[in-house]
Formats: C-alpha cells, structure tokens, sequence
C-alpha cells in the first residue's frame, strides 16, 4: 500500500492512501477516543497570538485534542494501558515509522508524535505544519475515524498540491492522507456541531538527508521558504477567509491584521527581488 510513496509526495506534495488500518481496530480506537472525551482527557486546540501586551493562547472553538506520549502522562499508568488498548498500540507500535524510513528515499525517519483530535463544529485555517527553523517533523499522517460520515458532516480536509491545484478530500473511515510537514499548504473545512468526526495525527521526525548534502542545505531551505510565502501571497484571500472561520471574532482580528501585514510584506519582497 506504501509502494510509490515517495513519487507522490515529491509530485503533487501529498498521497492519500485507503484502508491501510482496517476498520475494526480503527473502530476501536475511534470508541476510545470517545472515552477520553467523556472523561474530559481532551483539551482544547490552541494557537499563540503575539499582541503588544505580550502573548496569549486562542482557543478554536469545538475542538478538542490530546497529544499521545508513552513517557508521560495518561498512557504511563499500565491500568490505562490496558483500559485503552488501541491507543496504546497506535504510540509503542513502530513498524510503519519503519516501513516508510525504508520507502522514503533522501529522508532518514527516527521517531513519531501522535495525537487524537475530536471536531464538533471546528475548523482550521491554512497552515504548514512546521519549519525546518522550528523542529525536525519531516511527514505528516492524518488518519480518518468516520465509517457513517456524509457531505452533511463537513470537516473535508484541503489539501494544495504543488501544481497549485485545491484537493479537497472526505474524511472517512481508514483514509491516510500523507504529506510533507513543511512544504504541504492544508486546512481542515468546518464540521457539523451535529457530528463528532474523530481522526489521529501522526508526525514523522528525524534527518532530511536532501539537507545534509555538501552546497544543497541553504539552496533547498531557500527554495522551501520561498514557497511558503508565496503560497501566502498566492492564496491571501482564501487564507484570510479561513482564518475568520476557524477562529472567534475577538481572536481572528489580530490574525488576520499579522496575515494581511505578512501578505504586503511579502509582496515587497518579492518586487525587489524580481527586478534585482
């Protein structure tokens, strides 16, 4: 099922793969997931807003999350472990961090993150998922939980391939959308409040080896910046729209004044260096 990963992602920037898991143990973590929420074990999605008074956390509004680490927290305790089998399967198993390290070529994969996230009438806004300045998360997995989802339900994942092209894609049970943390524009539409759409992220971290080649890091790196910002550029409208929609009115307002403030920044330097 992973045979090709590689071409795909290099391509269009992401791959979305089909039933990959199977549907009863995703059945099972999905129920266990639900537990957690339940018991009030999910917190809330946050973002970090920079003010001139210093910073704050924005909270989105309907989702709720839990990041999943075998060293700490819920899953240290061995009765919790044997409460939530299917979670604890999803952190200590380790052969698809393996069987991708074998399929991905320029890529040397070393560890994982999981988190589970429940959406109850939430959405997220276009976003990389990180930076090679900030961490070293490589590939990103999102792996779907819903067997009775419809259109009605909303929550589709957006995905910008590298053509420039929107994928919209359904989120529906043992569907694994893979792609690279850094360079793959996405956003999550909003969910039905009548619908609990469950999914789980996995983030694959370790050494880019296109980064380590003698000459190539500051030329690759520059090249993937650029990128991100003309993404921004590109598409400032509809990043604007999604950050209104995902957000309160109280927190979109400083957002979207820090995106439409990048947007012009950008703009200006791409000016110069075009006719430089």
């Amino acid at each position: 099922l992973l045979a090709g990963l590689g071409k795909h992602l290099d391509r269009p920037g992401f791959q979305v793969v089909r039933n990959l898991w199977g549907r009863d143990w995703l059945s099972g973590l999905r129920a266990e997931i639900l537990t957690l929420n339940t018991h009030h074990c999910l917190g809330p999605n946050s973002t970090v807003l920079i003010e001139p008074e210093g910073t704050r956390l924005a909270h989105k509004p309907h989702v709720a999350e839990a990041d999943l680490d075998p060293t700490a927290g819920l899953l240290t305790h061995p009765e919790v472990r044997q409460g939530l089998p299917a979670l604890w399967d999803l952190v200590s198993d380790r052969s698809l961090l393996t069987a991708l390290d074998d399929e991905l070529e320029g890529v040397d994969l070393t560890s994982l993150r999981c988190k589970v996230q429940l959406n109850t009438g939430g959405s997220f806004p276009f976003h990389f998922d990180s930076e090679e300045q900030v961490d070293d998360r490589i590939l990103t997995a999102i792996v779907y939980l819903n067997e009775d989802w419809s259109q009605q339900h909303g929550g589709q994942l957006q995905v910008l391939a590298h053509n420039d092209q929107l994928h919209t894609i359904d989120p529906v049970m043992d569907t694994t959308v893979f792609f690279w943390s850094t360079t793959t524009l996405h956003r999550v539409l909003a969910s039905s409040q009548h619908y609990q759409r469950a999914c789980f992220l996995i983030w694959f971290s370790g050494r880019d080896c296109r980064l380590s080649a003698e000459g190539s890091k500051h030329r690759v790196l520059q090249a993937r910046a650029l990128y991100r910002l003309q993404c921004k550029v590109n598409h400032q409208q509809i990043w604007a729209d999604s950050i209104r929609e995902a957000h309160s009115a109280e927190d979109a307002r400083p957002m979207l004044r820090k995106h439409w403030e990048d947007v012009s920044r950008i703009q200006k330097a791409l000016k110069l260096r075009s006719s430089s």
